[in-house]
């Protein structure tokens, strides 16, 4: 399933999520290597926090932060 379709699948609120990047732009974003999933069908996060350091800041710059 394209991303922006699983995208539209998620729901917070019970209001519908979107994204207001272009596809080939999501394109580019791809799974971290050294980051382990665990097997199952659906994950739960909690307690994200949303790291004020981080906004405005590219995703290479921001990933040794992290």
């Amino acid at each position: 399933m394209p991303i922006p379709d699983q995208i539209a699948c998620t729901e917070l609120g019970g209001k519908a999520e979107f994204s207001v990047f272009e596809p080939e732009d999501i394109d580019r974003f791809q799974p971290i290597d050294d980051v382990a999933v665990p097997a199952g069908d659906a994950y739960l996060i909690t307690d994200v926090h949303q790291g004020a350091a981080t906004v405005n800041v590219t995703p290479n710059k921001a990933l040794p932060l992290l």
